[in-house]
């Protein structure tokens, strides 16, 4: 008996009284169709590494993409936030001088009914 061993696989005994001749032909024909089963492997793994590659590019493209977006949001919203810091100022300020602007108008009104009742 002789010991074969299959490429990446288990051992397998042959007999030894076959034709040495055969039990080559037909060990090398076995280690080219091992050989031709691996080779597509390859090339299926190579494929399926390719399209990995380009999804994993296409993603970071997206990535890039998207957090561009992300940082133009961002901005507007900084800008936004300024002008509604403004925009309340003003409207302080406003708020400010029509009180202001009440309590002249009710002071004068006091000082004028003040004056109409001493006159009359």
């Amino acid at each position: 008996m002789l010991l074969h061993r299959e490429v990446g696989q288990k051992f397998r005994a042959i007999p030894a009284m076959c034709k040495e001749k055969q039990t080559e032909l037909d060990i090398v024909a076995h280690m080219e169709a091992e050989n031709l089963s691996l080779a597509d492997k390859l090339r299926a793994a190579e494929d399926k590494a390719f399209r990995y590659e380009e999804a994993a590019t296409e993603a970071e493209a997206e990535i890039k993409d998207q957090n561009s977006i992300i940082r133009e949001a961002q901005m507007t919203i900084h800008i936004h936030q300024q002008d509604i810091l403004n925009w309340m100022a003003v409207a302080e300020w406003y708020q400010m001088k029509c009180f202001q602007c009440s309590n002249v108008l009710g002071q004068m009104m006091a000082f004028l009914q003040d004056t109409t009742s001493k006159d009359g």
